[in-house]
């Protein structure tokens, strides 16, 4: 936490991530990668529908398409923030979120320390050591001594940030990709990350469990993040707790392209759930990883 108190900054994977809990419940973030930045807020209640995500800065209004995640409980912005827009923001006093024209979230920046933690996500993500610890390591996210992994040595699980969630995640092949598989409270879904070249974008993404192939609309965090968006339930989630492998590919190109026998799932699945709910288990040494020092 920043010596105001207000600001937390942690490494998320390849990138950093600055968050500041609002009055109500809602949490506003800044995530860099690469010295990148982009914003996302996560609300307690659906938020309305939008395709912009608004932020009105002392009166100045910046414009950023949007993509809405987990039953519109969370909007991220689609690319990074430019420079003009980024050292507006950074100057700010006061912030107002919508979608569209409706706001969802308003909250005082003065006094927060604000400036500093732009200032340090950035460095954050650039590798950079400061009051939030350690940066992302060179070759991108948490160094592998850093997580606790299963007994195959395989998965590890990452207690999420946001209450009633956890992240299961492998990494595939020698490219610097890992597979997720994300738990927020009943909610499960599967995303992709790279701790190297961007990852192909597309508008059309399909999820392959042994042979049996489910559509779905692949949604973008920075260059290196993919995530589907919506859920698996029901017979994609069943397929895939009974898969031996999984493929993930957009317009036609693989992804990732995974093998999991051998690996602790789906084991790992049931882990993830008892990780979501907030138990104990081999992954909890992985709670304090990048965490605020």
């Amino acid at each position: 936490m920043n010596k105001e108190g207000y600001w937390g900054i942690d490494v998320d994977g390849a990138a950093c991530a600055a968050s500041m809990t609002l009055q109500g419940g809602s949490i506003f973030l800044l995530r860099a990668e690469a010295g990148e930045v982009s914003v996302a807020l996560f609300t307690q209640t659906p938020m309305p529908k939008g395709k912009s995500l608004n932020l009105d800065v002392d009166g100045r209004m910046i414009k950023l398409p949007a993509t809405l995640l987990d039953k519109r409980t969370t909007v991220f912005l689609d690319g990074a923030l430019d420079a003009p827009s980024l050292a507006s923001l950074r100057i700010g006093r006061t912030l107002r979120v919508l979608l569209d024209d409706q706001t969802v979230a308003t909250m005082t920046l003065e006094g927060t320390g604000f400036a500093g933690a732009v200032d340090g996500v950035v460095a954050c993500s650039k590798g950079e050591p400061g009051w939030w610890g350690k940066g992302v390591s060179r070759d991108g996210g948490a160094a592998p001594a850093d997580l606790v992994y299963n007994k195959e040595d395989v998965w590890t699980l990452i207690p999420a940030d946001k209450p009633g969630g956890c992240v299961a995640q492998a990494e595939v092949g020698e490219g610097g990709r890992f597979l997720q598989i994300i738990r927020q409270n009943e909610d499960v879904t599967v995303a992709v990350w790279s701790s190297g070249p961007a990852l192909r974008r597309g508008r059309k993404g399909v999820l392959s469990v042994d042979g049996v192939s489910f559509d779905f609309v692949p949604a973008y965090d920075g260059k290196t993040y993919m995530v589907l968006d919506g859920t698996l339930a029901g017979e994609p989630l069943q397929a895939l707790r009974a898969s031996k492998g999984v493929e993930v590919s957009i317009d036609g190109k693989v992804l990732v392209n995974a093998n999991l026998e051998g690996t602790g799932f789906p084991l790992i699945l049931d882990e993830l759930a008892a990780c979501a709910r907030g138990e104990a288990g081999w992954w909890t040494p992985n709670a304090t990883v990048g965490a605020s020092q």
